[in-house]
């Protein structure tokens, strides 16, 4: 297999893969949520900052903005570093979180947390559905946070990997006081990205051996 072919294999995993996520998101929001509603602590703790976001509708677009484009961020950092790095590995957790996390959407139907403030801020997003409010279980925030700090690890270089370990806290804490989910959400969404990460190496590099173009690359590293 050439280089060009190895290459556009790899395109058109990361094609189909961004089109089922957007084709299985569209079909979660014509789902409808349910009426039921579910007690959430970390919700009643933070009822004092959800209110303050409701009466600065301002200030929620823009943390709501902020959060998006931070994880639009970490998805091109692991889209490019799959096509062009030297492993696929970034693109293949990506891919097995994905599919993770729409089996679940299938499975479980969690009723919106009320309170919750999530809607277009008025700025375009790559990869966060707006229009879609009941994809909760699990959180793909905080997955993907979670996820792209353990390929930015691998990085070797301290001052990204704590910055991104921020993040990832800012981006749980984001979509809680937003009550864009509920602690299960983030919770699982984190061991979810955690498990993926523990697995994905060995499996990247049966794939990556019969892919050519093989060469240096910060994103090449060994089990986080």
């Amino acid at each position: 297999m050439t280089r060009a072919k190895g290459f556009l294999a790899r395109g058109l995993v990361v094609a189909c893969a961004l089109g089922l996520w957007f084709w299985t998101q569209s079909l979660i929001g014509a789902r409808g949520s349910t009426a039921s509603t579910l007690t959430d602590s970390i919700h009643l703790w933070t009822q004092t900052w959800n209110a303050a976001l409701w009466n600065r509708p301002g200030l929620a677009d823009a943390v709501l903005m902020g959060s998006s484009l931070y994880i639009d961020a970490v998805g091109l950092f692991l889209l490019l570093g799959g096509l062009f790095g030297a492993s696929f590995r970034p693109v293949l957790g990506l891919v097995a979180l994905f599919f993770l996390r729409q089996m679940c959407q299938f499975v479980v139907a969690l009723p919106a947390p009320e309170g919750m403030l999530w809607r277009n801020p008025g700025f375009p997003s790559l990869f966060v559905t707006y229009g879609v409010s009941n994809d909760l279980f699990f959180s793909g925030h905080t997955a993907l946070a979670v996820y792209g700090f353990t390929e930015i690890r691998r990085l070797k270089k301290p001052v990204l990997t704590w910055l991104s370990a921020g993040a990832a806290l800012a981006e749980v804490a984001v979509v809680l006081v937003l009550r864009a989910h509920y602690f299960i959400d983030v919770f699982t969404g984190a061991l979810a990205a955690l498990w993926v990460a523990s697995w994905i190496h060995g499996a990247a590099a049966v794939l990556d051996r019969k892919l050519p173009g093989r060469r240096a690359s910060p994103f090449q590293g060994g089990h986080v």
